[in-house]
């Protein structure tokens, strides 16, 4: 199967740009993963393949996302000539559009080329996606999870890699709730950014908003660019944009004022597995240089609930209501899911007064928390209570229709107040507990401010286990069977585990030295005048003899630990170090010369990383600039089943042995390297998402850089067949 679908949206249209891929093959890569992988997920209710592959047998090369396959929602975005259900029974077969909604023309327009639509709860009720309808969908970390809702069709797709990214709306939480629970990112937008015309021009009360859940912020930011504006006889709208979104994620985010908090206004427990999430995200934008204070907003949390699931029913006897004067039926309870009778019986029990009296209320709680937020720029808190429960754990019980209401009250008592007040919100993947199911915390900005959201996401972007598609097989994920590197493999490879072991015998470990002194020579006659800016800095073994040559030396790392050994050393205070994770280049300046060395590069997990990279350090150079790779060659020879134990070193007082094991889909090495001494025995693991020498020109490529020249060592040995490490020098053009 193509390895196409690994791709983010964007590097898929950098490609039908340059004319390398064709929107024909995107969608046929797109169709062939969704043939062979939907029949467990469940993800992609109604297929329009045949439209598709027509659409991209014509396709213009314009547009932000042309050629870039793409899902919609069943819910709310109409697409002309293609049924329409929201999940529920008593519209399948009787409604087909005659027009795209304004979302849908928008998204056209942009070049995505629509190859199905996803499964969503009945009318979008409940925060998973289990309609009778269709049946549930599946989890693609654990098929017997859910996988949130009401996007959960969308978000298991592009978690299982079926599209890059895929429609969602979110009227309680139904970006965010199946982001966390698929490990994506999902940011629910500002009331009034994306339009719901023609038909709509607000849905429960504001409550709506349209978007998409994505595998990359730079997606998000793109796709926000496209879609968001003003629509012709919208009751409102969110305030026009100073700049695209997609150069605000570029845009570091300056010094933010952050509360964070682990309790629920409504006093639901919450699960230990999302309290230790948001405290590491805590941490990680305190140790970012940012003012983080653990503060809660002390809202009325059973009046919060008492007036939202009184414009939430309200909302969907509209709803029902609405859909049988357009499709001249008669609404009835043989015809509904129960709970969605239920809502409905008590939606009509409601007068027009308790509406008015719980918008009232809202809005009251929405300007409590709006006070809050002048004092602070970013609330942090759990996207959820709870890790991606078992399916079925909302069913209705024979005695209550409503216990899938109140199950959903536990899961997610944390992502409806910005509904209620209209505030952006993103879940960003954070962790992976125990039994290997994303967890997801969630940011909130102020009013029109998706610009902080996803410049703090960008900089505070950690090697976290991202997306199925991006961090592992999926076929593996959605064959159900157990994930080969097992839950202590998610932290082998960390920040604070790698360095802290690592940083002490750094660097004393073999061969290394000998590199050192050739890498540096070798850096030294391609730098020009600098300034000098090195990716994983580590302890400063290539920098501060380049700081010694009278070069100016910056770095980027993300060990406390190793840059802790760096600074010990003479000439350490010297040198500029930005902490962070160098996929996202979090410093400022450009420079004559960016380099990686020793394999560093490879430790960015996800290839979505790897392009990001690249992106930035071609922002990051100067005219003529150039930025010189050292890797090793990938020999797969050396694997036997996918695995590898062998001998690397022997001392006059120690042993070191390498045991790997390897995913040749995922492209990925998981390494424990031993050392064995008198002592006893101590291990150093590592994790590599390595790429060939041809996929870094493409990354190259995709970022406007050109290969100027590549050796098979840093004594500018010749690059052959047989080599098993390339020094690889990139070329920014002069402007």
């Amino acid at each position: 199967m193509s390895d196409l679908w690994r791709l983010d949206a964007t590097a898929q249209a950098a490609l039908v740009r340059e004319k390398s891929v064709r929107p024909i093959e995107l969608v046929e890569a797109a169709i062939a993963r969704i043939e062979s992988l939907n029949p467990k997920l469940n993800a992609v209710v109604t297929p329009m393949f045949d439209r598709a592959r027509a659409e991209a047998s014509v396709a213009a090369a314009d547009g932000p996302f042309a050629g870039v396959p793409f899902l919609l929602k069943d819910l709310l975005a109409e697409y002309a000539g293609v049924r329409f259900t929201e999940g529920s029974a008593f519209l399948d077969g009787r409604y087909t559009p005659d027009a795209d909604s304004e979302l849908t023309r928008r998204l056209r327009h942009a070049g995505l080329i629509v190859v199905g639509k996803t499964n969503t709860p009945e009318l979008g009720i409940l925060p998973t996606t289990e309609p009778r309808l269709f049946g549930p969908t599946c989890n693609p970390w654990s098929l017997g999870r859910t996988p949130g809702g009401s996007s959960g069709g969308s978000a298991a797709a592009v978690a299982a890699g079926l599209v890059a990214m895929a429609h969602a709306n979110d009227g309680g939480g139904s970006i965010r709730i199946p982001a966390s629970c698929c490990g994506l990112f999902g940011l629910k937008p500002t009331r009034g950014r994306n339009p719901l015309g023609p038909i709509y021009g607000d849905v429960f009360s504001g409550l709506a908003v349209e978007h998409a859940v994505t595998r990359s912020v730079r997606d998000s930011a793109a796709l926000l660019d496209a879609t968001a504006g003003l629509d012709v006889g919208d009751p409102y709208t969110a305030p026009a944009r100073v700049r695209p979104y997609l150069e605000e994620i570029s845009r570091p985010p300056g010094f933010l004022r952050i509360a964070f908090t682990s309790r629920a206004a409504t006093g639901v427990p919450v699960h230990a597995d999302c309290v230790g999430a948001v405290q590491d995200a805590a941490r990680l934008c305190a140790d970012l240089g940012h003012d983080v204070t653990e503060a809660s907003l002390e809202l009325e949390g059973d009046l919060i609930s008492q007036s939202f699931i009184t414009v939430w029913a309200a909302g969907v006897a509209w709803s029902i209501d609405d859909w049988a004067r357009r499709t001249t039926q008669t609404p009835s309870a043989d015809r509904f899911e129960p709970l969605t009778w239920a809502l409905y019986e008590m939606g009509n029990r409601r007068r027009a007064a308790d509406y008015l009296l719980a918008v009232q209320d809202l809005q009251r709680i929405s300007r409590q928390v709006a006070r809050f937020f002048l004092e602070y720029d970013v609330w942090l808190s759990p996207t959820l209570a709870e890790p991606p429960l078992p399916l079925g754990s909302f069913d209705p019980t024979p005695d209550n229709p409503m216990q899938g209401i109140f199950r959903a009250a536990q899961f997610v008592p944390f992502t409806p107040i910005f509904n209620v007040t209209g505030q952006p919100a993103m879940s960003v993947p954070r962790s992976w507990n125990q039994e290997n199911l994303p967890i997801g915390v969630q940011f909130a900005g102020r009013f029109d401010d998706e610009a902080t959201l996803s410049g703090l996401r960008r900089s505070s972007s950690k090697r976290v286990r991202g997306s199925a598609a991006g961090r592992r097989s999926r076929d593996a994920a959605v064959s159900d069977r157990p994930d080969a590197r097992g839950p202590d493999a998610r932290r082998a490879y960390d920040v604070s585990t790698y360095g802290e072991r690592i940083a002490d015998v750094y660097d004393q470990w073999p061969r290394l030295p000998q590199n050192a002194e050739r890498a540096v020579e070798f850096l030294a006659s391609v730098a020009g005048r600098g300034p000098i800016l090195e990716l994983g800095i580590g302890t400063g073994r290539l920098a501060l003899p380049l700081l010694e040559r009278g070069f100016a030396m910056h770095g980027i790392d993300a060990s406390p630990a190793m840059v802790a050994r760096l600074r010990a050393k003479p000439g350490g205070d010297r040198v500029t170090i930005a902490m962070g994770d160098f996929a996202d280049m979090t410093i400022a300046g450009r420079f004559s010369l960016i380099f990686v060395a020793f394999n560093t590069f490879f430790g960015l997990l996800a290839q979505e990383d790897q392009v990001r990279c690249f992106k930035g350090i071609a922002e990051h150079l100067s005219g003529g600039g150039l930025f010189v790779l050292e890797a090793f060659v990938p020999d797969l020879s050396r694997f036997t089943h996918g695995q590898r134990l062998g001998v690397t070193d022997i001392g006059t007082e120690s042993v070191h042995l390498e045991a790997s094991v390897h995913d040749p889909v995922a492209q990925r090495v998981r390494s424990h390297h031993v050392v064995v001494t008198e002592d006893g025995v101590k291990l150093y693991p590592v994790e590599v998402r390595y790429a060939w020498p041809s996929e870094l020109d493409l990354m190259a490529r995709l970022a406007g850089l050109r290969l100027r020249e590549r050796w098979g060592g840093w004594s500018r040995e010749p690059f052959g067949a047989s080599s098993g490490t390339h020094v690889s020098v990139y070329e920014k053009g002069m402007p």
